[in-house]
């Protein structure tokens, strides 16, 4: 009796001492009789499941109503797996409490089956693992992040055992030394990676960096497996134990190769922008100056200092600043947009100056504005050069206008006294010798000589005549340009037998003087053009006023100009273009196997009175 209430007693104690090891512990204990469905749960479990003992009898049914109906299938359908197969099982999933907080429980037990092997019971343990499902949870985000962090900024990560000198490196870090993601990596792997001319101090950094503990950093050469140098840059720290023995070494590591390259092109870039002849500016969206060169100091004489913080059109802009261009440019900067403008400016000492000036934008890379990049270019030589060309050729013009004007008053004078004392002489000398003629009995020999006298008369009479209107039509000045044109276009016909559609849209027949006596000659060079060397069945000529402009097209069919013979042509074109510039008119001509086609279209001026064609 006294052996089996010592039993008793221990039974009790081991009892309690399970009940406190399960509170401790955090788990709690649960038995299910399959035979007599009679169930059991520990106190703890109840603590578990947010239940007083007594305010739910323990039971299969009572425990499935608890788990969450989002994981209560699963739970069934694991449960029924274990069944079949008895022995140990493992399962997590989630419990509902009668508070309506969600728990996560792992449950852990076994599954007893009986001679025919059929569950006989089944029991366990039950614990709270919410927290440390949340402490897993925030751990693989975190981790998740760290990983998403090195990608973007390329940043990777590793830890060395300092005894085993087995080499941790994460997906980026493999990126960055530029390997495959292997299952191992040494110490002795990563220093084969390394720049034969930079391994010595490598080695030499590690070693001091391992003796005094902290954090170092370095920047060495890599040769990846591919062959190709890499400028690797590496921070790290030595982690001690609890007795402050160093145990790891861990830290981080970036590819700044493409980084060093941009920083030294930056370095290049600024030297040039620095020593550069042009002057360099960077402002802000506003105009306002936050860094000038040299040659802007030697450009305009003002100081850095001077000038930094200000617009420049408020230092360096005056009385002869053209506005409108100077609107234009601070409207593209307040776009962002890039620009080109030539603008007079004025230097400290009151002395102007042109200069060429080119912005660009410069953006970073998620397309944020950083600054305006100007630089600009001393012109003025340039300018004084270019208007002293525009002055000389416009003095050219003017000279070959007059002139042009002086030899066309010059053949009109000809033409009229051709016309009126040598003609009359030899119209008087024909009816002279018609009255002789008449009067006067010629013998057979002295009849034919005087025949031929009276025939050469008349051809030198229409010779005249010929030459006086090659010299100057007198219906140009009598009946206007679109009468003569028509005339000119008949005596084409006439003498080729070249049949010609002709075509004249105008409001007036006679236009300013200077226009007729260039659509004339124009007219009249392409004709002849035409007759000598064209070979044309057909012409076409076709004059329209539209839009205060006169245009005349004269087009043939013919075999049009070889490039063989265009230098024999040059003479007339090069005239033709001449007297077109000098009514501020516009000559083309098309040449090609189909024929030639010549063009003109000028500003359309009315009257006599002699003014700039050009205005």
């Amino acid at each position: 009796m006294k052996r089996n209430h010592s039993y008793q007693e221990r039974l009790k104690d081991n009892e309690r001492i399970l009940t406190h090891s399960q509170k401790i512990g955090g788990m709690g204990s649960w038995e299910v009789d399959l035979v007599t469905s009679k169930t059991f749960w520990s106190e703890q479990m109840y603590r578990i499941l947010g239940l007083e003992p007594s305010a739910l009898e323990p039971s299969w049914d009572n425990y499935l109503s608890l788990i969450h109906p989002e994981d209560r299938n699963d739970f069934l359908k694991r449960t029924g797996n274990y069944m079949k197969v008895g022995g140990a099982f493992s399962h997590v999933y989630r419990i509902q409490r009668a508070d309506g907080v969600v728990v996560v429980i792992r449950s852990e037990g076994e599954i007893l089956l009986d001679a025919d092997n059929q569950p006989r019971k089944i029991f366990g343990v039950v614990e709270d693992v919410t927290q440390r499902q949340l402490a897993e949870q925030k751990l693989r985000e975190s981790e998740r992040l760290l990983a998403q962090s090195q990608r973007i900024a390329g940043i990777g990560s590793w830890e060395m055992n300092i005894e085993t000198q087995e080499v941790v490196l994460s997906e980026e870090m493999f990126q960055v030394f530029g390997l495959d993601i292997q299952d191992s990596f040494t110490y002795q792997d990563f220093l084969s990676l390394i720049h034969p001319e930079d391994l010595p101090q490598v080695q030499f950094r590690i070693n001091k960096f391992l003796e005094s503990g902290g954090s170092y950093e370095h920047t060495y050469r890599i040769i990846d497996a591919r062959g190709n140098v890499r400028l690797i840059q590496s921070i790290g720290e030595v982690v001690q134990d609890d007795l402050g023995k160093a145990e790891k070494v861990r830290g981080v590591g970036k590819d700044v190769t493409e980084q060093s390259k941009q920083n030294e092109e930056v370095r290049r870039l600024s030297l040039i922008a620095e020593k550069t002849v042009n002057a360099v500016l960077i402002t802000d969206v506003d105009g306002k100056v936050e860094w000038v060169n040299e040659a802007f100091t030697r450009m305009t004489g003002f100081e850095q200092e001077e000038i930094l913080g200000k617009k420049s059109r408020y230092v360096l802009h005056g009385i002869g600043t053209d506005k409108t261009i100077q609107a234009f440019k601070e409207s593209q900067m307040s776009q962002q947009q890039p620009f080109h403008c030539e603008l007079l400016k004025y230097k400290k000492s009151g002395e102007s100056f042109w200069v060429e000036i080119d912005g660009q934008p410069v953006f970073d890379e998620e397309g944020n504005f950083l600054y305006f990049f100007e630089i600009e270019t001393d012109i003025t030589d340039q300018k004084r050069h270019y208007d002293n060309l525009i002055r000389s050729k416009n003095e050219s013009k003017a000279f070959a206008k007059e002139m042009n004007e002086v030899l066309e008053e010059e053949r009109a004078r000809i033409a009229r006294e051709i016309h009126d004392e040598l003609g009359q002489q030899l119209v008087g000398l024909k009816m002279s010798f018609a009255a002789l003629n008449k009067k006067t009995s010629f013998a057979a020999g002295d009849l034919n000589l005087a025949n031929e006298i009276g025939y050469g008369l008349s051809r030198a009479i229409q010779t005249i005549r010929d030459i006086s209107l090659d010299l100057r039509p007198a219906i140009l000045d009598t009946l206007g340009l679109i009468p003569s044109l028509n005339w000119l276009i008949q005596e084409f016909e006439r003498v080729t037998q070249i049949p010609c559609i002709k075509s004249f849209d105008t409001s007036v027949d006679f236009f300013h003087k200077s226009i007729s006596i260039a659509y004339f000659r124009i007219c009249q060079e392409a004709l002849n053009n035409v007759m000598k060397h064209a070979e044309a069945t057909e012409l076409r000529v076709v004059v329209v006023e539209k839009n205060g402009y006169l245009n005349m097209e004269i087009k043939d069919n013919g075999k049009g100009i070889p490039d063989s013979q265009k230098t024999f042509f040059s003479r007339g074109l090069l005239g033709m273009r001449e007297r077109a510039n000098l009514i501020g008119g516009e000559l083309i001509i098309f040449s090609g196997e189909r024929g030639t086609t010549v063009q003109i279209n000028s500003k359309i001026k009315f009257g006599e009175k002699e003014e700039d064609i050009d205005s």
